[in-house]
């Protein structure tokens, strides 16, 4: 592969990854202040994303953002096996138990995979979804995955997820939870408050699922899940099969 095709591939999936931190429409000046690229390849590489109905352009705002054909690229890399019956009566029996939304999850590469999420029926409850997640160092679950393995993979686990963000300080951010999840690595439970969103706590559990690791999460509106924090951690405790925790 010539140099100048494998800096298209990476100059397009730069855009992507864009796109997707800044989750709105960008004008071809907005990205190329953003990703540093001259002009004249910028413009053409996003007329030719156009052409492949990857990118939509807008002409009244002269913007782009990705079209459903891009999303539908990788959809089958996000829609995982649903777990077993057991596992699901279990987390429906544990969302049940303490009444806010409760899920299971790994990691695939940097992000969290939901594997199944049953939802909470009040009001307020936080919405999941199967085969939905974000980078891992955003939430409790995730960051509960993150902390496993060597001082050397959390180490190049970080600075891969600090190299995915165009804002430094959020790279910054990223690379000083070394210590927080260090102090994490031998911790079945997490419980984290306004981690990635106000006003949502989170009580997170390390197990094991299809012998890989795995977090059962439970997690809704802060206030709620303090108040009731040891009752939900007794009703993971009691509600999940019968598995080894790490």
């Amino acid at each position: 592969m010539s140099d100048n095709v494998s800096q298209s591939v990476a100059r397009a999936f730069a855009v992507f990854e864009l796109l997707r931190q800044r989750r709105k429409p960008m004008t071809a000046v907005e990205l190329r202040h953003s990703l540093k690229v001259p002009q004249p390849s910028l413009r053409a590489l996003l007329a030719k994303l156009v052409e492949l109905d990857y990118l939509a352009f807008d002409p009244a705002g002269r913007s782009y953002f990705p079209t459903p054909r891009l999303a539908a690229l990788g959809q089958f890399i996000r829609e995982p096996d649903p777990p077993d019956a057991q596992w699901r009566l279990a987390i429906d029996e544990i969302a049940s138990a303490t009444g806010e939304t409760t899920s299971l999850s790994v990691a695939r590469g940097l992000d969290l995979e939901v594997l199944y999420a049953c939802m909470a029926e009040h009001p307020v409850a936080l919405q999941l979804r199967a085969g939905g997640g974000d980078a891992l160092w955003r939430s409790a679950a995730g960051r509960l995955l993150l902390s496993t393995g060597t001082e050397l993979q959390r180490r190049e686990s970080l600075e891969a997820l600090a190299g995915r963000e165009t804002v430094i300080a959020r790279r910054r951010e990223i690379l000083g939870l070394a210590e927080s999840l260090k102090s994490l690595r031998s911790r079945s439970w997490y419980t984290a408050y306004d981690l990635h969103l106000k006003g949502v706590g989170a009580v997170c559990y390390r197990t094991q699922y299809r012998g890989q690791m795995a977090v059962v999460a439970v997690a809704g509106v802060k206030d709620r899940i303090r108040d009731n924090e040891r009752g939900i951690r007794r009703a993971i405790r009691d509600g999940l099969p019968p598995t080894k925790s790490v």
